[in-house]
């Protein structure tokens, strides 16, 4: 219980430190090969839930083999959407003008931009649906 304390402890010093505040209604807490009860009284101490067991870490399932490609699918996933976003964030800035900490307007609807030129708009290729295309190449 100890360990616990000090737990706390640190992470209200993080608080103070920081100016951020820990949400213990999201946090959970658990523990392998120490009694139910005195997880529980652990738990109420750090006014967080108790982690059930199985559970699921970015999008793993806990005692799922990590050997298996299927089971990394979510996290490579996040991290491409999340590349694709970042593109197409530059490439707003640049036809739109201003700067990360001040947005200009859009006149125009980013899936109109995309429309092909023979339909009188610049051609730009929505990056979502080029690399769905792209992705269904190679599968």
């Amino acid at each position: 219980m100890e360990n616990v304390k000090a737990i706390k402890a640190i992470l209200r010093t993080f608080e103070l430190v920081s100016g951020l505040k820990i949400n213990f209604a999201k946090s959970s807490f658990g523990a392998i090969g120490v009694p139910d009860q005195w997880k529980q009284l652990a738990a109420n101490y750090l006014n967080c839930s108790l982690l059930a067991i199985p559970f699921v870490y970015l999008g793993i399932p806990s005692r799922e083999n990590p050997r298996r490609c299927q089971l990394w699918d979510p996290v490579i996933n996040k991290v491409p959407n999340r590349v694709v976003d970042k593109i197409v964030s530059l490439q707003q800035r640049f036809l739109w003008g201003g700067r990360p900490e001040h947005n200009k307007i859009a006149w125009i609807k980013w899936e109109t931009v995309c429309l092909p030129k023979e339909k009188g708009e610049l051609g730009l290729k929505d990056i979502k649906t080029f690399n769905l295309a792209l992705l269904g190449k190679w599968k």
